[in-house]
């Protein structure tokens, strides 16, 4: 039975939802734009990681203002992905909604029944999920459980229902079975992967990515088509939904070589994007934590919360599946 306090948040989070869901959604960017701001103000930590993680990406600024400015927008981008996954089922829920709010560019697989859809935290990752059900069929999608059973029963509602979210725990077999039985699978793994991943280059600085996504469409000959959604200016509920069809399927490999070489395919084709948009990129997040052995100091790697990177003490060959924030 839940305890007094849980029920108290249950019922705080209903609350603030049903009050978000009664508000027009041109309000949209305004809570987004005053809830990031409040954000940004109180929560230094995360005021000095992203000052360290756009200092990795982009080097020492020529314009600290702008830099400023740049990691509000980033904190408020992020405010806003909840509040519009809010309004998913109001606004994204039939073909002609998305239709009219998903604007597609560039190259998706051909008609396949299964496959390997990736992306990372830029724009609204959520959308991605209806992006995949409207163009290309079932898909199921690896997610990190969240605590709070009431945001938790929220996001799996956006997510298409409890049947269509893979745990991270032990996701990897889950995905295979899921492939073979012809179904397509997301992931969004631009996380930091640990001890555990290899290290790809982003922003030119080595990064430990979760290999699962590459390795999976490789040993399944299955297509890997990179999404991402990014939101238009504007007060509108609207993404300019962006794919790249990376591996086009049908031939079998199990060789490291190629695995790491769609990684770094895939690590570059979201840099590229979050280069176009960088004020709406998790920036939050400690991206180059872990680092490669036997790599030399240096100012140019982070400084988290003023220590030293932690280096690896020994790398492995297999990464845990990464999970959807």
């Amino acid at each position: 039975m839940p305890d007094v306090r849980t029920l108290l948040a249950t019922v705080a989070v209903r609350g603030v939802a049903a009050t978000v869901r009664s508000l027009p959604p041109r309000s949209i960017p305004v809570l987004a734009w005053l809830g990031g701001t409040i954000w940004y103000l109180v929560d230094r930590r995360r005021q000095r990681r992203i000052a360290e993680n756009l200092r990795v990406a982009f080097g020492e600024p020529t314009d600290p203002s702008a830099r400023r400015r740049l990691a509000r927008s980033v904190f408020r981008s992020m405010a806003r992905v909840p509040i519009e996954v809010l309004w998913f089922e109001r606004l994204l829920a039939t073909p002609g909604q998305l239709a009219r709010r998903l604007h597609m560019h560039g190259t998706w697989p051909p008609p396949a029944p299964a496959g390997v859809a990736w992306g990372g935290h830029l724009g609204n990752w959520e959308v991605l999920v209806r992006a995949v059900q409207g163009r290309l069929g079932r898909m199921r999608s690896v997610a990190r459980r969240i605590e709070d059973p009431a945001i938790q029963a929220l996001v799996t509602r956006a997510r298409g229902g409890a049947t269509e979210v893979i745990d991270k725990h032990g996701a990897y077999r889950d995905l295979v079975r899921s492939v073979r039985a012809g179904t397509w699978v997301g992931i969004v793994g631009d996380q930091n992967a640990g001890a555990h991943g290899p290290f790809i280059p982003f922003f030119g600085l080595p990064a430990s990515m979760h290999e699962a996504p590459a390795r999976l469409a490789l040993r399944e000959g299955l297509p890997l088509v990179t999404l991402a959604a990014v939101r238009r200016p504007g007060a509108d509920v609207a993404f300019d939904v962006y794919a790249e069809v990376l591996h086009p399927g049908g031939a079998r490999s199990r060789n490291p070589a190629d695995v790491e070489a769609l990684l770094k395919r895939m690590s570059g084709w979201l840099e590229g994007h979050v280069r176009a948009h960088p004020e709406q990129y998790n920036f939050l997040h400690r991206r180059w934590k872990d680092r490669p052995p036997g790599e030399a100091p240096g100012t140019h790697l982070p400084r988290y919360d003023h220590h030293r990177p932690r280096p690896v003490v020994a790398p492995q060959t297999a990464s845990s599946p990464p999970a959807q924030g």
